[in-house]
C-alpha cells in the first residue's frame, strides 16, 4: 500500500513538473513572437518606405537640391532615426540630413555599399557603430536606378538601436530579459543592460541555442548566473534572432510548495499511519483528525490556528511541536506583511512630500541609471510623461544644449570629490521648446565604500527672479555710467568751451573759403560732437537735467519735416502721420533730438533705400502685464523703418551704451541709449520691435499733460549790451577769459571772480549788479546756487544766469530743472552766451 502511494505521489509531481515546464515556455514563446512580429514589422516599414523614396524623380535625379527637402522629411517621420543620406555608386555624398555633412565614406563600409547596391530591394546589416554619429546602429540601404534600371546610387538610413530597443522592448516585465540578435549572433537589442552588451557576440554556450534557427525553446543560466526559462524564434526575411527568459523559479515556485505541503501532507499521514498501527485500541482518531483539520485551516490563510494536543504522549507532542511550527511561521508571515507594509508606507510619505512641495522632485538610482520626476513636472514644464520613471540620459536631453557639458561635469565632480550636496544653475526646456532658467539641488547618497548610488533632488525654477536680478545689475550699470560720466563731464565741457569759442573767433578773423577757416569750421564741429557725445551720456545716465515745456508732440515732429528730408538720401521716402492733439510736459530739445536719432537710425537700416514711417498718436493704456506703464493716457511717437531687422536675441541689448549693431565706424552705441534715458527721465518708457527681413519699429511713450499751453515770450533779435553790469564767476580760467572777452566786446561791464567767496567779497566793493552768471560747481565749498541765494538777499533784484557741463543734479528736481532756474549748458557758442545773457536781463 506505501509503495502504491509512493508510485502515485511521483507520476503527480512529474505531472506538474512539466505543467510548470510547458507554461514557462509558452509565455516565453508567445511575447518572444509578439516582438518579433513588432521587429518584422519596422524592417518590413522601413524598405517600404525607402522604396517609395528611390522610386522619386527628385532622388532619381540625385540633385542635390531636389532630395535635401525630401531625406529631412522622411528623418523626421521617426524618432529612432538618426539620419538618412543619399550616395552614388563611388561612395560619393549627393545629400544628407546631418548637419556635418559631407564626410567621405568609411572604406571599412565599401563591401556595404556594393551589397546594398546589387541587392533586389531593401538591404539590412547587422550591428554597426559608425565613428560618424558614435551611436550602435543598424543599415537599412536601398539601391537606386535610373530608368533603364541601372543602379545609380543608393540611400542609406541609420536606426539608433537603443531608442529601437525602448521602442520594441520597452514593455518586456522587469523579471524577464528579451535579447534581440542580428544573423552574426551580436546583440543588438535588449531589454536589460543594453549598453553594456550591444554589439558584443553571445557567449559560445548560449550561440548552441541559436546556432540551428528557427525556433525553440531552453533552460540556460543567464550571464548573471541566473537559470532562465525561455524561448527563441528567427525572423525568416532579416534572420534575427528574438529570445526572452523568465527565471525558472516563477515557474518551479508552485511546484516546489506542492511538493512541501504534500510531502508534508504525505508525512503527516504517513505518521499517523504507522501510529495508527498501535494506538488506534487507544482511540487517537479523534487526535489525528484536530490535527489534520488544523493544518488545512493555516494552509487556507487561518493564522490564528491553535491545537489544543490531547490524547497518547506521543500524540500530545506531535501537536504541540504543530504549534511551535504554526508559530514560527505565523510569526515570519507577520514580519514579512509587516516589512512590505512599512515600505509601503514610506514610498507613500515620499510621494506625498513631492507632490505637497511647489518643487518639481527628481529621484536619481545611479545604479540603474534611471530618475523618476514627480508629477510637477507636467504642471511646471509642461511634461507629460507616460511613465514618470526615465532614463538618466532622457533626463539629461531636458537640459538646455548649451549647458549640458557643464552640468554633467558638475555632477561628476560631486562624485568624485565625495560632496553630499550638489547645485548647479542652468536653462530647463518645457515641453513647448521655451526654455526657463532653473536650479537643480540635490543630495548624494552612498553605499559602504562612498561610492553614489542615489540622488534625491528638486528643481526651482527662477526665470522672474533671475529677469528681476538681470534688472538690478542694469541698475547698477546705469548708476556706474552716470557716475563715470559726471566725474568728467564738467571739465570736458569746460575744456569744449574754450576749444569752440577759440574756433568761432578764428572763423570770423579768417578770409571766408580758406584753408585756415575751413580748418577753424572743423575743429568747431569736433568740439560739437564731443559735447553731443557728452550728452548723449548723460541722457542714458538721466543725468542730463531737462527744461520741460507743455507741448504737443505731434507738432513738434510734423515741424521736423523738413529738417528730417534733409537727413535723409534721394531713395529713402519719409511719411509723417500725427494724429494726435494732446499735449505733454517734455523738454522740446531732447524729443527733437531723439527723433533725429531714431530716424537716422532707421536710414542707417536701410542701405538700399526703403521708407522711414513717423506716427504720432493718443493711446489710453490699461493694465500693462509688462509694468512698464502705469494705466493712464499717452502720446505716442513711433518711427518704423523696413530694414533688414534686429536678431530677436539681441533685442535686450540694444539699449546698453556703446552696444550697436553698426559696422565698425558707423555709430557710438549710445543713440538709442540716449534716447531711453531721456524718454524714461520725462516719466515715459521705449518699446522696440523687431523682426528679420520685416523691418523694426520703436515707440516713445509720453504720459499726457492736461496743464495749460505757455507761450513762451518772444527773444528779441539784439544781443549786444548797454552798459548792464554782469558779474561772472568761474573757476577755469580759460572758460571765465573767453566769457569775460565776449561780454565785454558785446558792450557789458564785467567783473570777475574764480570762488563763490571772492564773489561775495567783489560784490560788497561793485554793488548793485544786474546779471550774476555763475558755473554751478564751484570750488572752496559754495556752489553757484548757494551764491545766487547768498547775493539775493543783498540785491533783491539780481537775476541769475547758471553755467554747467554737469551740475551733480543742484539744479536738477526729479530729473528736470527746478522752476526758476536759467540754465546755459556747456559747452555754448558766442550767439548761445549773448542771447541767454539778453533774456535773463530784459525778464
Amino acid at each position: 500500500m506505501l509503495l502504491v502511494t509512493l508510485g502515485a505521489w511521483a507520476l503527480y509531481l512529474r505531472s506538474e513538473w512539466n505543467a510548470a515546464i510547458d507554461q514557462g515556455y509558452s509565455k516565453s514563446m508567445t511575447l518572444a513572437k509578439s516582438i518579433g512580429g513588432d521587429l518584422d514589422g519596422v524592417f518590413r516599414d522601413y524598405g517600404e518606405v525607402l522604396g517609395e523614396l528611390v522610386s522619386r524623380p527628385q532622388v532619381r535625379r540625385m540633385d542635390r537640391n531636389d532630395c535635401d527637402p525630401m531625406i529631412n522629411h522622411f528623418d523626421s517621420l521617426y524618432t529612432e532615426l538618426i539620419s538618412v543620406s543619399i550616395r552614388d555608386t563611388q561612395g560619393n555624398l549627393v545629400c544628407s540630413s546631418m548637419q556635418d555633412a559631407p564626410y567621405p565614406i568609411n572604406p571599412a563600409y565599401v563591401p556595404l555599399l556594393e551589397k546594398a547596391i546589387t541587392a533586389d530591394g531593401p538591404y539590412f546589416t547587422g550591428v554597426l557603430y559608425p565613428p560618424t554619429v558614435n551611436l550602435w546602429v543598424v543599415i537599412v540601404t536601398h539601391a537606386i536606378r535610373d530608368q533603364a534600371g541601372k543602379p545609380v546610387g543608393v540611400v542609406i538610413a541609420a536606426i539608433d538601436l537603443e531608442q529601437l530597443s525602448k521602442r520594441l522592448l520597452g514593455n518586456v516585465p522587469a523579471n524577464a530579459i528579451a535579447t534581440v540578435v542580428d544573423p552574426d549572433l551580436n546583440v543588438a537589442l535588449r531589454s536589460r543592460d543594453l549598453l553594456d552588451r550591444i554589439g558584443k557576440p553571445l557567449p559560445e554556450f548560449i550561440t548552441d541555442i541559436y546556432r540551428n534557427g528557427g525556433e525553440g525553446t531552453f533552460i540556460a543560466k543567464d550571464l548573471a548566473g541566473v537559470r532562465r526559462i525561455g524561448a527563441f524564434t528567427q525572423l525568416p526575411r532579416s534572420k534575427w534572432i528574438v529570445a526572452l527568459g523568465y527565471p525558472l523559479d516563477e515557474f518551479l515556485l508552485p511546484f516546489k510548495t506542492k511538493i512541501f505541503v504534500s510531502g508534508l501532507l504525505g508525512l503527516v499521514v504517513t505518521s499517523m499511519a504507522f501510529g495508527l498501527a498501535w494506538v488506534f485500541a487507544r482511540s487517537i482518531s479523534t487526535p489525528v483528525k484536530q490535527l489534520a483539520k488544523a493544518a488545512g485551516e493555516f494552509a487556507e490563510g487561518d493564522l490564528s490556528v491553535r491545537l489544543q494536543p490531547a490524547g497518547p504522549y506521543e500524540i500530545y507532542n506531535v501537536g504541540e511541536r504543530f504549534n511551535q511550527m504554526f508559530d514560527a511561521l505565523r510569526h515570519s508571515i507577520q514580519e514579512r506583511a509587516a516589512s512590505a507594509e512599512s515600505l509601503r508606507l514610506s514610498e507613500e510619505r515620499f510621494r506625498l512630500l513631492a507632490h505637497a512641495t511647489s518643487d518639481v522632485v527628481w529621484d536619481w538610482n545611479v545604479r540603474t541609471d534611471e530618475v523618476w520626476w514627480s508629477d510637477h513636472v507636467k504642471s511646471r514644464f509642461g511634461h507629460d510623461f507616460p511613465d514618470p520613471v526615465l532614463s538618466a540620459r532622457e533626463s539629461h536631453r531636458l537640459i538646455a544644449q548649451e549647458d549640458r557639458d557643464r552640468v554633467r561635469q558638475s555632477l561628476s565632480t560631486a562624485f568624485a570629490d565625495g560632496h553630499d550636496i550638489w547645485r548647479e544653475q542652468y536653462d530647463f526646456t518645457c515641453s513647448d521648446g521655451s526654455v526657463v532658467t532653473c536650479i537643480a539641488s540635490g543630495f548624494v547618497i552612498r553605499d559602504a565604500q562612498g561610492a553614489p548610488t542615489r540622488v534625491l533632488g528638486s528643481i526651482v525654477d527662477i526665470t522672474e527672479r533671475a529677469k528681476l536680478e538681470e534688472q538690478v545689475r542694469q541698475s547698477q550699470k546705469l548708476e556706474a555710467m552716470g557716475q563715470l560720466t559726471g566725474g568728467f563731464a564738467h571739465d570736458f565741457n569746460n575744456l569744449l568751451t574754450i576749444i569752440l569759442g577759440k574756433a568761432e573767433f578764428l572763423s570770423d578773423i579768417l578770409p571766408q573759403g580758406s584753408e585756415e577757416a575751413r580748418l577753424a569750421s572743423r575743429i568747431q564741429q569736433a568740439a560739437e560732437r564731443g559735447a553731443e557725445l557728452t550728452n548723449h551720456l548723460l541722457a542714458y545716465a538721466r543725468k542730463q537735467p531737462l527744461a520741460p515745456e507743455l507741448i504737443r508732440p505731434g507738432a513738434v515732429v510734423e515741424g521736423m519735416r523738413d529738417l528730417l528730408d534733409r537727413a535723409l538720401p534721394a531713395d529713402i521716402e519719409l511719411a509723417i502721420s500725427c494724429k494726435s492733439n494732446w499735449y505733454a510736459l517734455i523738454d522740446k530739445a531732447q524729443l527733437s533730438s531723439a527723433t533725429l536719432n531714431l530716424v537716422l537710425n532707421a536710414r542707417d537700416a536701410m542701405p538700399d533705400g526703403g521708407k522711414v514711417t513717423i506716427s504720432a498718436t493718443d493711446q489710453t493704456i490699461g493694465n500693462d502685464p509688462s509694468g512698464d506703464l502705469v494705466a493712464g493716457e499717452y502720446v505716442v511717437i513711433t518711427v518704423t523703418d523696413h530694414g533688414a531687422g534686429i536678431p530677436e536675441h539681441l533685442l535686450h541689448r540694444v539699449f546698453e551704451p556703446f552696444f550697436t549693431t553698426k559696422e565698425v565706424g558707423r555709430g557710438s552705441g549710445l543713440g538709442l541709449s540716449m534716447v531711453q534715458g531721456f524718454v524714461r527721465q520725462s516719466s515715459g518708457t521705449v518699446r522696440i520691435e523687431s523682426q528679420l527681413g520685416v523691418g523694426t519699429s520703436l515707440s516713445m511713450y509720453f504720459p499726457r499733460s492736461k496743464g495749460e499751453l505757455l507761450l513762451p515770450s518772444k527773444r528779441g533779435d539784439a544781443v549786444s549790451g548797454q552798459g548792464e553790469r554782469v558779474l561772472v564767476v568761474e573757476d577755469d580760467e580759460g572758460v571765465a577769459a573767453y566769457i569775460v572777452n565776449q561780454l565785454r566786446v558785446a558792450g557789458y561791464k564785467v567783473w570777475h571772480a574764480a570762488t563763490g567767496d571772492e564773489a561775495v567779497e567783489m560784490h560788497r566793493s561793485i554793488a548793485p549788479i544786474d546779471l550774476l552768471l555763475a558755473d554751478v560747481v564751484l570750488p572752496g565749498g559754495m556752489n553757484g546756487l548757494q551764491l545766487s541765494q547768498r547775493l539775493s538777499k543783498d540785491t533783491a533784484s539780481l537775476r541769475t544766469l547758471f553755467m554747467s557741463g554737469y551740475d551733480k543734479d543742484v539744479l536738477i528736481r526729479d530729473g528736470r530743472l527746478a522752476e526758476g532756474i536759467a540754465l546755459l549748458r556747456k559747452p555754448f557758442h558766442r550767439v548761445d552766451l549773448l542771447s541767454a545773457v539778453k533774456v535773463e536781463l530784459v525778464k
